[in-house]
């Protein structure tokens, strides 16, 4: 356990591990438990840093951030990772401050009594196959599973395990809001072509259109009769907020 922060990629002050050179640092099977406040008790805290692999890492904060990812962080992958905030005031699961774009999550699995994952002025990241659990003790009074804010733009969430009635939009100044964020939700759709006597058809046609009938995939099914999973979109969901 650490009164600091448990590993940190960047500079900053407090860590139990720094990286060196900011880039290509693999941080993995760790068990990381921390103490500190929620300035500087975060699990793994990545800052000025790019192409860096975090996963199988088990990560409890009992009073900040799991993961942060903050200014000019860009093309991370984390994966396989158990992340847990346990501070019911602003210590969220995943937060992603200023300029954290073009990274990748998949098969987390998240928990927080502030929110799972805010995304704050960060842009073109992908979320596959996570889990958000919601808060139902000990919440904060404004928890939600995803919040967007200051600009958060092309966030893809596929096939992601969360409360679809969990999602909010804040401005980060109510006063005079003036940002959009936009959060795009897909699904993987499975295709099995069978006949009559419910075998597999090689080489069936399939074609899928959208709903404003653009062309998904158009190709052959396998011997199984089967086509790849394809990612297809649920909604996707606009927070746009204006005042002169």
């Amino acid at each position: 356990a650490s009164d600091g922060i448990g590993i940190a990629i960047g500079e900053s002050p407090g860590a139990g591990l720094l990286g060196g050179n900011n880039t290509n640092n693999s941080i993995y099977s760790n068990k990381i438990v921390t103490n500190g406040s929620i300035g500087n008790g975060y699990g793994i805290y990545i800052t000025n840093s790019i192409n860096n692999f975090i996963y199988n890492n088990n990560i409890t904060s009992n009073n900040s951030h799991g993961i942060y990812l903050y200014n000019n962080t860009f093309n991370n992958v984390i994966y396989n990772n158990n992340i847990t905030s346990l501070n019911a005031s602003n210590a969220y699961g995943i937060y992603m401050h200023k300029n954290a774009n073009n990274n990748t999550f998949y098969n987390n699995f998240i928990s927080s009594l502030s929110a799972g994952i805010i995304l704050n002025d960060s842009r073109s990241n992908t979320f596959t196959n996570d889990t958000i659990v919601s808060c139902i003790a000990g919440c904060a009074g404004n928890y939600f599973d995803i919040v967007l804010s200051s600009n958060a733009t092309d966030i893809t969430f596929l096939n992601v395990s969360f409360n679809k009635s969990m999602i909010s939009f804040m401005p980060n100044s109510p006063a005079t809001p003036r940002e959009i964020n936009n959060l795009t939700v897909q699904w993987y759709l499975d295709v099995n072509v069978t006949n009559v006597t419910n075998n597999a058809m090689s080489g069936a046609q399939v074609v899928i259109n959208n709903s404003l009938s653009r062309n998904i995939f158009n190709g052959t099914t396998s011997s199984t009769g089967a086509i790849p999973p394809q990612p297809v979109t649920e909604f996707t969901i606009n927070g746009r907020s204006f005042k002169s």
